[in-house]
């Protein structure tokens, strides 16, 4: 028998249900046609399917001589993910890190009475050289601490 069968497209209907085959093998008698499934598992085994003949019947065939057959995987085989998405992908994880960032940047930003204690997160009005008109009702203002966003 065949076992060089290229899948159908065709095959699993929307459903994910398979309700047709089409014999794929050229040395097959029943080569290109189309046969509906009436078990996927035959009696005779896994290796075979039962299918409808026209005229009514039932009919074994072995999967590897229809559209159910497919390659094995090998080192050829098409990637699983073009290039295309993977880099959709990637861009979408560095948006997401940046955003990520920038809420964590704010969030340790806020001033608050615990913020406007902490040396490390701001600094008096007065030594900020923006505040040199010695007005010190601007009270405290953000050090930068945050990495500055490309």
């Amino acid at each position: 028998p065949c076992s060089a069968s290229q899948p159908s497209s065709d095959t699993p209907d929307i459903d994910g249900l398979i309700r047709h085959v089409t014999v794929t093998c050229p040395q097959h008698p029943l080569f290109g046609e189309r046969f509906e499934v009436l078990k996927l598992v035959s009696d005779r085994g896994p290796a075979w399917v039962t299918i409808r003949v026209p005229h009514g019947g039932r009919r074994n065939i072995l999967r590897t001589v229809t559209d159910l057959a497919t390659a094995p995987p090998d080192s050829k085989s098409a990637p699983l993910v073009s290039g295309s998405i993977l880099m959709r992908v990637v861009a979408l994880a560095e948006a997401l890190r940046r955003s990520s960032q920038d809420e964590e940047c704010q969030s340790e930003h806020q001033l608050s009475p615990e913020t406007a204690k902490d040396p490390d997160m701001v600094e008096p009005a007065a030594s900020n050289p923006a505040s040199a008109g010695g007005d010190d009702s601007a009270g405290f203002v953000l050090a930068p601490n945050c990495p500055l966003r490309r």
